[in-house]
């Protein structure tokens, strides 16, 4: 695609109550769900531009309208997510985040493979929640490095 290599991953999961799995039957409204619906969509594209240079921007998103335990909410911050928050992050039920990396091939040493240079910014988004003031809020990270891939 446009001389790169583009990715599109749509997902639904649920959450349902089999072999003993715990159910929301009593629970109060503001409980995290076992019972859970959630829309997820990721995408990437890679695109080499020269010889030595490379781009790659990759996206996540994820909706749902339930309150979720913390193994199903979306974490931003760390090296997966947005860079630049290694022990710092947000978690929430519902947003997003956007990295973008370039990498340039400094040099190719025989026994040693290459040693790049790489420049990347991210940014995540968790939509406001109005019972947990702590699980929304917006993150913007950089990182550089030199060395080996």
């Amino acid at each position: 695609m446009l001389g790169g290599f583009a990715t599109l991953n749509p997902a639904y999961s649920r959450g349902v109550p089999w072999l003993g799995a715990e159910g929301d039957s009593g629970k109060i409204k503001e409980a995290p769900r076992a019972e859970f619906h959630k829309l997820s969509l990721s995408g990437s594209y890679y695109l080499p531009l020269t010889q030595d240079w490379t781009y790659l921007t990759s996206l996540y998103g994820q909706w749902t309208p339930q309150r979720l335990y913390g193994s199903e909410r979306l974490t931003i911050g760390g090296e997966s997510s947005v860079r630049g928050f290694k022990e710092q992050y947000l978690s929430g039920d519902q947003g997003g985040y956007w990295r973008n990396e370039v990498n340039r091939t400094l040099v190719t040493l025989p026994y040693l493979g290459s040693i790049n240079a790489l420049a990347a910014l991210d940014g995540g988004w968790l939509h406001h929640d109005a019972l947990d003031a702590n699980a929304s809020g917006t993150l913007w990270g950089r990182r550089h490095r030199a060395g080996q891939p």
